[in-house]
């Protein structure tokens, strides 16, 4: 009973607790946020020495919650002082605002608890001198509160890098180019750098500055040859040494016998003596007059050099180089090089010079190449200033094929191969063409100035010209003049890779007329020559093909459709080429398949409907191949047997086209046959023969056949309506593009370019007379 009298006042107090329960207010001090705690690793200790950037890592805590993140930076010593407490004290870091920090936030997928440190080193000598530097460090929590700041010292050293400038040298000559909204891409210059002691791999990204100075003629660039670029020998040390100068190096240290002392034993020896591979540096040209820096650590021991003097290239910086900050990029265009010379309106023409091209890289360490590098180029300004060039694409040999312009007029005067050709004529196409070219613009087709012999030195010649190479004279065809080149073999040396024009000659004319009037053989347009058509498109001119057969191999078979390739296709709008076979068919079974009696007019109102004259036809080609007496091989064109009189003049192997898009038609081919042809020969009545091209960055034109043997009041007029409409050129030298043009040829074309570049730089681009 007692227990009953203690056991229920327990149970009262007991719910009284319960019904009543505890205060809720939590009394005592409040709670603080604990800061957080940051610090260094063991390794890399205190005052270690670097030659590169390292990697630095360190750890922080945080009792009650998470770090944040990392904050560091980087000060000199020469700005800390003796006492990195007092610096921190008196503000020389302020914490207020992070400006001088660099912060890594805590991540998931990253600790932050690293970074690759960017230390400064002394550029004036930093091989043999360390610069130390103090790295200070913090971190942040997640309630903002910051750990005390800590630091550790580091020292670094830095050696030198080196610089590559690469132009692109395939291009070279490269095509001036005003702007960069047409075709042509400008100087494209790409820079590289190392640094291999520092760095031996995974380098950090290099800087650059760079110029192109220039034009340069001839005088001026052999005088910066013999003036402004000396070799200098480099050592370890980034000390410049010229020849006759003595290099002291550090041999060994050892204890004089007399005096007890350790003294440094040298060893000193010309650098004159010092070959490639040596251990203690390396040979460069040098280019003195542009980088102070250099100049004044080089012209310290050469006593003939006086900076004063040295102003030449003052004056001949490109505008568009003319950028004295550092970048990173590694490849610019320059545009405009001509741009700041001052040339009178007689001298304005085509014409080609020098520019050097200078760069100098400097690394993470802003340590710069104490030589920077720099190369010579060759550009040119293309002016434009005649008219039409006559690129006479035809082959004119006894062996080769029937059915030729004549070149010379007598038959029998045709050398064998290899045999240079008589000059008792002038070739049929440079006069015919040549005199409506002036009937259209009167004086602005040359026809009789003929060129002088051209000396070379290409190689596969039979003539020693010193050094392992070999002179050349090219005694040009008859017939060579400013205005007409007759390019597919020049002279008897077609294995010498020489061009028969060059791409200056192609820049001086606005128009390219390009002539192929045989029955088989392509137009070679993967050459050197064609090469600089191409060029010459994409830099703004204008260009018509008159050409039977210009494309495929050899002898054409009959229905053949050969592959146009992609400059014809692109360039001149053709998917496809019909041909006949005519060469073949006639040389092998004695058949006559010619059919093409004129061209039908599409645009009559522009463009007159063409007939062939007999007369011309017989007249300025040459049907006989020698053997005109051979009954098996009829003389041509196509005549009686008995009479001699031509039957029908009809001009062989003109065939048909399948044009792209983009391109109007112009003519349909006419066939004596009309629309009802032998069994022995294909449909070609109504095909399309002539189409040109308005491309919004040129005009084209191709014609399956040659003007020349038409009507001669019918040519006339086509010709010069040609004429005016390839002469519509608002972009020509302007480098730009029509305005509503939307379209992205512009890769498409610049690729075919680096392509055939490419080959020529490789020696893998013949001249047509190799072809």
């Amino acid at each position: 009973m007692r227990q009953y009298f203690v056991i229920i006042p327990l149970l009262i107090i007991g719910l009284l607790n319960i019904f009543v329960g505890c205060e809720r207010d939590i009394k005592g001090p409040p709670r603080v946020n604990i800061k957080p705690v940051v610090n260094f690793v063991n390794i890399p200790v205190e005052n270690a020495l670097f030659s590169s950037d390292t990697t630095i890592y360190w750890y922080g805590t945080d009792v009650d919650g998470f770090i944040d993140s990392f904050y560091y930076a980087v000060v000199r010593l020469s700005d800390v002082g003796s006492d990195p407490d007092a610096f921190l004290a008196g503000g020389g870091l302020p914490t207020d605002s992070m400006d001088m920090w660099s912060g890594i936030k805590v991540e998931l997928d990253n600790t932050g608890t690293n970074a690759k440190v960017q230390m400064s080193a002394d550029i004036s000598d930093p091989v043999r001198t360390y610069v130390t530097s103090y790295i200070f460090l913090l971190a942040v929590d997640n309630k903002g509160a910051r750990s005390d700041i800590v630091y550790r010292s580091f020292a670094k050293n830095n050696h030198f890098p080196n610089t590559t400038v690469n132009v692109n040298g395939f291009r070279d000559p490269y095509i001036n180019a005003v702007s960069d909204d047409g075709i042509l891409e400008g100087v494209t210059i790409n820079f590289s750098a190392e640094d291999r002691i520092d760095y031996p791999r995974n380098p950090p990204p290099f800087e650059y500055r760079w110029k192109v100075f220039g034009p340069f003629d001839d005088s001026v660039k052999s005088l910066i040859d013999s003036v402004y670029i000396t070799e200098v020998f480099v050592d370890l040390y980034g000390d410049f040494f010229q020849h006759g100068d003595t290099l002291r190096y550090f041999n060994r240290l050892d204890t004089n016998e007399t005096t007890g002392e350790i003294d440094t034993i040298w060893h000193e020896f010309p650098v004159n003596e010092m070959l490639g591979g040596n251990p203690y540096g390396f040979w460069q040209d040098a280019i003195l007059g542009i980088d102070p820096h250099m100049d004044s650590l080089t012209l310290d021991s050469i006593d003939h050099y006086k900076l004063a003097d040295l102003t030449l290239l003052n004056g001949y910086v490109v505008d568009s180089s003319e950028n004295p900050n550092w970048t990173f990029n590694t490849q610019v265009s320059v545009f405009d090089l001509f741009g700041k010379q001052d040339v009178s309106p007689e001298d304005d023409t085509t014409r080609i010079m020098s520019f050097m091209v200078w760069c100098q890289t400097r690394d993470d360490a802003h340590v710069p190449d104490p030589v920077p590098d720099f190369r010579f180029i060759t550009v040119i300004e293309p002016k434009f200033e005649r008219d039409v060039v006559i690129l006479d694409a035809g082959i004119y040999s006894r062996s080769s094929v029937y059915n030729w312009p004549i070149f010379p007029l007598d038959p029998w005067e045709i050398p064998n191969p290899g045999e240079p050709f008589p000059d008792t004529s002038g070739p049929a196409i440079r006069d015919i063409l040549g005199e409506f070219i002036n009937d259209w613009k009167p004086g602005s087709f040359d026809a009789d100035d003929i060129l002088p012999d051209d000396t070379v030195c290409p190689d596969h010649t039979p003539v020693d010209c010193g050094s392992g190479h070999l002179w050349v004279t090219f005694n040009w065809r008859s017939g060579t003049t400013q205005d007409y080149y007759p390019i597919y073999a020049i002279n008897s040396y077609v294995d010498s890779g020489y061009a028969s024009i060059s791409l200056r000659e192609i820049l001086k004319h606005k128009i390219a007329l390009i002539v192929k009037d045989n029955t088989a053989n392509p137009i070679g347009f993967e050459s050197l020559e064609g090469l600089a058509v191409i060029d010459g498109i994409n830099a703004g001119m204008n260009a018509w093909i008159m050409a039977r057969a210009a494309a495929g191999e050899g002898f054409v078979s009959a229905g053949n459709r050969p592959d146009v390739g992609e400059i014809l296709s692109s360039y001149f709008g053709i998917d496809s080429l019909q041909q006949t076979g005519w060469q073949e068919r006639t040389a092998s079974g004695n058949i006559r398949i010619e059919d093409f009696i004129g061209a039908t007019s599409l645009i009559p109102s522009e463009l007159p409907h063409l007939l062939i004259d007999t007369t011309r036809l017989e007249s300025f080609y040459l049907w006989d191949s020698t053997r005109c007496d051979d009954p098996e091989l009829p003389c041509y064109p196509f005549r009686d047997l008995v009479t001699g009189e031509i039957i029908t003049g009809a001009m062989p192997e003109v065939g048909y086209l399948v044009r792209g898009f983009g391109t109007e038609p112009l003519y349909l081919y006419k066939s004596k046959y009309g629309n009802h042809p032998p069994y022995y020969i294909d449909q070609r009545e109504g095909t399309v023969v002539a189409i040109r091209y308005d491309h919004p960055y040129f005009r084209t034109a191709h014609f399956n056949f040659n003007v020349m043997a038409m009507d001669e009041v019918s040519a006339r007029q086509v010709f010069e309506t040609m004429m005016e409409w390839l002469s519509y050129q608002p972009f020509i030298n302007a480098g730009k593009v029509n305005a509503n043009y939307f379209g992205n040829d512009v890769k498409k074309f610049r690729n075919i370019s680096r392509r055939l570049h490419q080959l020529k730089k490789q020696g893998l681009l013949p001249s047509m007379g190799e072809l």
